[in-house]
């Protein structure tokens, strides 16, 4: 049988604990950073999508993404089973594919498709994208991108983690060329545990939503992908950042050395952060709102510092030292934790 492959050109297979793997991820924006990029959907943001071509190369899986990684699998062959109408034969209707595609005219736009559904002559292919949740917003999210993509007009779920796999699949499309996408998710702990068992699922259990391509948005993401890497990656510039940020950047860079650098323009930045670190001792009732301003300066620092062990602001001394995370990934992360030092005279 003669398969009717994409338009994207197909790079080299590379395992993912290649360091080769990780510097092609660093080179270019893949289909599942793009709604980040644009500060859409839960998972990710613009300075994060920067700090991940900037920072340092390192591959640090938390323990629900690699639970996802390998339901991939099962969760690929119930969706395959019920798209083509119960075939299960991996080489007939519809197989996974671990390769990366390349967009025929925007290096810098990648995807990886999780699998592929295709007709038994060789006709037009499908991507699959598989996701596994446990968002306790899970279900509601995904009942309304299901209704939208059905035609009910006021269902789309923004600002939600669903918002982001739709834009992943609408960026897949364009860099593989074709017109149809299939986003499957396994939703909850249980019904992951139902299909490694093999026991019968709902169809509220495992979603399956038909994404049609729109060329005319499509064709926008690519644009976007080439304004974003001229206008933050080749001029090494941090997009606006958020409290949200400052997690992400403390992770983007790791202490190579003792070097100290100089930034007497972060002074009143730094002053700040100072005033705000007292006001949030004395007046529990503001907490929120000033550990959130707190971080989003933090966020701003982190990225000035970079791989710097200590910067001088004026009277500030600004450290971040480095240190070892368990418990929240598969193997330790290395974070660095901000200390801000007032010199008096």
């Amino acid at each position: 049988m003669t398969i009717q492959w994409p338009g994207g050109k197909r790079l080299k297979d590379l395992d993912h604990d290649d360091p080769k793997w990780l510097e092609r991820r660093q080179s270019c924006i893949g289909a599942s950073e793009v709604a980040g990029m644009l500060g859409l959907g839960r998972y990710g943001s613009p300075a994060q999508v920067w700090a991940n071509k900037v920072g340092d190369v390192e591959r640090i899986d938390s323990v629900p993404m690699a639970l996802g990684r390998a339901m991939e699998s099962t969760i690929l062959e119930r969706a395959g089973w019920v798209i083509t109408g119960g075939s299960d034969d991996a080489e007939g209707n519809y197989g996974s594919d671990a390769a990366t595609y390349q967009h025929r005219t925007e290096p810098r736009m990648t995807a990886s498709p999780d699998g592929w559904v295709y007709t038994e002559d060789g006709g037009p292919l499908s991507a699959l994208e598989i996701k596994m949740t446990n968002s306790r917003d899970a279900e509601e999210e995904w009942g309304g991108l299901e209704l939208w993509a059905a035609g009910a007009e006021d269902a789309f779920p923004a600002g939600s983690a669903v918002e982001g796999y739709y834009i992943q699949t609408l960026a897949q499309m364009e860099v593989l060329d074709v017109d149809d996408c299939y986003l499957c998710a396994c939703i909850g702990h249980e019904a992951a545990l139902k299909l490694t068992l093999g026991m019968e699922v709902t169809d509220r259990e495992v979603r399956i939503i038909h994404i049609r391509r729109d060329r005319e948005l499509g064709a926008m993401l690519v644009k976007q992908v080439g304004a974003f890497w001229s206008k933050y990656v080749d001029t090494d510039t941090c997009p606006p950042t958020t409290a949200a940020d400052a997690d992400a950047l403390r992770k983007a860079w790791k202490i190579t050395g003792a070097d100290e650098i100089e930034r007497p323009d972060l002074e009143t930045k730094c002053a700040m952060m100072a005033a705000l670190k007292e006001s949030q001792k004395a007046d529990n009732a503001a907490l929120k709102d000033t550990k959130d301003r707190i971080k989003a300066i933090e966020a701003e620092l982190y990225a000035e510092m970079r791989d710097a062990a200590v910067m001088k602001a004026g009277r500030y001394t600004v450290t971040a030292k480095t240190s070892q995370r368990k418990g929240h990934t598969v193997k330790p992360s290395t974070v660095r934790t901000m200390r801000l030092k007032e010199m008096v005279e």
